[in-house]
């Protein structure tokens, strides 16, 4: 009797974790997700004003220029 209370606590536990490591599977992936939309947002203003600034610089090298 002891040795299948031992071994229904055993499943028990183990189902525990799966469950654990689920849920916690599923909060990375979501904060994967909404992260992700973050730098994609992020990359777009970085590349947007770099863009900016370096034709800023052409411009005004060019005006030495003429």
């Amino acid at each position: 009797m002891y040795k299948k209370f031992l071994n229904e606590d055993k499943a028990q536990a183990g189902a525990e974790m799966l469950l654990l490591i689920g849920g916690m599977m599923i909060i990375v992936l979501i904060a994967i997700y909404f992260y992700n939309d973050y730098l994609s947002r992020i990359g777009n203003e970085v590349s947007s004003t770099e863009l900016n600034k370096l034709d800023d610089s052409i411009k005004n090298i060019s005006l030495k220029f003429s």
